[in-house]
């Protein structure tokens, strides 16, 4: 299961759809794509396009949305992997007790973690475009 978060949102609008589209594709090659290459985190984000028209003068609009999301598998075993060092640590025991597992706890650190991811990469993001717009 991948959980996702809205962080940023940009719309592109042109006369022709082909030319609204270019915008927005460039768009985010230039400031999104291009970053899985250097392993920049920006790189890791989902993105969801979306076609519609402007009310007022009938062009064509192009909505970019980018998420950034958390695998809950890979998440879920960092936490274990956590629970069980920190169990070692103090009770020096090898004994687990899984089935008393503070699920509520962990589901609200992984909204807490993905809540970081999100705000992490808006700040990045608007200050990598403040610079560009400068």
């Amino acid at each position: 299961m991948e959980l996702s978060r809205l962080y940023f949102e940009k719309s592109f609008t042109s006369p022709s759809s082909k030319t609204a589209y270019l915008k927005a594709f460039k768009w985010l090659a230039k400031h999104i794509v291009s970053k899985t290459e250097t392993g920049d985190p920006m790189g890791e984000t989902t993105t969801h396009i979306i076609k519609s028209y402007d009310n007022e003068t009938g062009f064509p609009v192009f909505t970019v949305k980018l998420y950034c999301s958390l695998s809950e598998k890979e998440f879920r075993k960092n936490y274990c992997d956590k629970c069980r060092s920190h169990h070692r640590n103090v009770f020096h025991n090898q004994f687990f007790h899984c089935d008393k597992c503070q699920l509520k706890a962990y589901l609200t650190s992984m909204e807490k973690k993905l809540e970081e991811k999100a705000v992490y990469r808006k700040k990045k993001l608007h200050a990598k475009l403040r610079l560009k717009n400068e």
